[in-house]
């Protein structure tokens, strides 16, 4: 409570506007000379590119399934082009991966990349 109270309040709405959950722009997430980088951030930016190809895609086109909802088209047309993109990426090798594990992954890979571009489509068509 006291490193609370010996900030003023226009220092603490500036603490706290480094905190992901009452960020209102990302602009404000560095320090006050823009070039300290905030972790918390680096940090949630690494977990949309965590998982297998097809995981990390059927992430982006959820998120522009929720655009679309939304009526957001550009925004979702961008979320369907990170998911394209996304499965474009080299593939890790996993050596413990098995024939079936690896033909499974394909198809699913192959089922996300068909949403996406029929998704994409769609908001193009609506811009």
């Amino acid at each position: 409570m006291d490193s609370v109270q010996s900030h003023s309040t226009d220092e603490l709405v500036r603490m706290m506007k480094k905190i992901p959950l009452f960020m209102t722009n990302l602009d404000e997430a560095g320090g006050t000379d823009g070039e300290e980088e905030n972790i918390q951030i680096e940090a949630l930016r690494a977990l949309q590119y965590e998982g297998t190809r097809a995981e990390i895609a059927l992430g982006f086109k959820e998120r522009g399934n929720e655009m679309v909802a939304e009526k957001r088209w550009k925004d979702a047309k961008e979320f369907y082009t990170k998911g394209i993109l996304a499965l474009k990426a080299p593939m890790d090798t996993d050596t413990n991966a098995t024939e079936d594990d690896e033909e499974a992954e394909i198809l699913k890979e192959k089922q996300v990349e068909e949403a996406c571009y029929v998704n994409r489509s769609l908001c193009n068509l609506e811009l």
